[in-house]
């Protein structure tokens, strides 16, 4: 009798971010070599984003998240389970560092939005951070009303 495996919402997922063309706004921003990469920077945070949004394994283990699941169906034809390691993976969040991950998450909402034609009244996309700490001397500002 064969086994039969469940690969939860990993398929739901991989649809999804194919339809929205998140893989294909990374691999036009990153750069990244086509002729020697296997598995594109897209790809490969495809299938971080399938692990995340899935069972989330730690980094360090995702090839067993991917043990039992078509790779080939889920990130296309030649794609192993050895091309899922951490290391390959951690690759593609090196190159999205490179690339400022701010301006590839602004590219990558705003092509979903005009791909799902999203009518938006309102659009704020503020991916700034600022931090602040420490002690600061400041005086109490006087009542007006007194």
């Amino acid at each position: 009798m064969p086994e039969i495996y469940h690969s939860g919402p990993a398929v739901l997922i991989s649809a999804l971010y194919d339809e929205l063309k998140i893989g294909q706004t990374i691999d036009e921003m990153v750069s990244w070599d086509q002729n020697q990469c296997h598995m594109s920077p897209g790809k490969r945070t495809k299938a971080l984003m399938i692990n995340i949004f899935g069972h989330k394994r730690p980094l360090y283990r995702i090839d067993e998240f991917y043990e039992n699941m078509d790779t080939e169906n889920l990130f296309g034809k030649g794609i192993r389970l050895e091309d899922l390691t951490d290391y390959n993976l951690a690759r593609a969040l090196d190159k999205l560092f490179e690339r400022d991950p701010h301006a590839v998450f602004s590219a990558v909402c705003l092509r979903a939005i005009c791909s799902e034609q999203i009518t938006l009244k309102y659009l704020y996309n503020d991916t700034t951070s600022i931090s602040v700490h420490g002690d600061y001397e400041y005086e109490e500002a006087a009542d007006p009303d007194f």
